[in-house]
């Protein structure tokens, strides 16, 4: 069990009998979250202990921190932070949905429950005109959009087009992830999961000799040094 309040201070209780707050006792490890709020309140862990979240009246946003040691406190992390500012200047409490895709602030200044949703829309375009060599940094989930390949041909023919992408994830280890084009085939028709890690480098290559009706996609390297 995870408890906030007014010290802003995250501490870290273990209950020998499930869900019974009397078999309750302190495991002597916390968190101090003060460099990102004050005025703290709301607090919720996510399903597999790597990642918890704040919500304050401080700083109007809610904070995200990575857990070294899954559901262990005293390994967390400062991770990202989302301002929700222009809807509640006191938030109270903050709460998911069971895959994470949703959450839920409730506050005082409003008295009204806000809706959030943490998949992002953003769209990341790689023209084929341009180059065959792209990078880029990942800042949030995102829909990749192969544009302007050649025009069809052969296998053999110039109009063959190969390229390669290096995918970069964030220093704070968000796990941020990849929707990829539906006309690219992966090798057992299963698109490769990137690596969550902080600063993670993947790279990928891919092919296609139809007009980008097509596109065989293969994974290089996960995970390069």
């Amino acid at each position: 069990m995870y408890l906030i309040g007014s010290n802003y201070t995250i501490y870290q209780y273990a209950l020998s009998t499930a869900w019974d707050i009397t078999s309750l006792s302190y495991e002597s490890k916390s968190f101090g979250v003060s460099s990102q709020d004050t005025t703290t309140d709301g607090i919720h862990i996510n399903s597999d202990g790597t990642k918890i979240f704040v919500t304050g009246g401080g700083n109007d946003k809610v904070f995200e921190y990575t857990l070294g040691t899954a559901y262990d406190i005293s390994t967390a992390v400062y991770s990202i932070d989302f301002s929700i500012a222009s809807q509640e200047t006191d938030a109270k409490a903050i709460t998911f949905n069971s895959d994470g895709t949703k959450f839920y602030i409730l506050g005082v200044s409003s008295d009204t429950v806000y809706q959030y949703s943490t998949t992002d829309s953003k769209t990341t375009t790689f023209d084929c005109e341009n180059a065959n060599v792209f990078e880029t940094q990942l800042d949030g989930a995102t829909t990749v959009v192969f544009s302007n390949p050649p025009a069809a041909g052969t296998a053999t023919d110039s109009t063959a087009y190969a390229m390669s992408l290096k995918v970069v994830q964030d220093s704070g280890a968000s796990g941020y992830t990849v929707t990829w084009p539906t006309s690219v085939d992966w090798p057992s028709a299963t698109a490769p999961t990137l690596t969550a890690t902080a600063s993670a480098v993947d790279q990928f290559v891919f092919y296609t000799y139809d007009g980008g009706t097509t596109w065989y996609g293969f994974t290089a390297g996960q995970a390069l040094a």
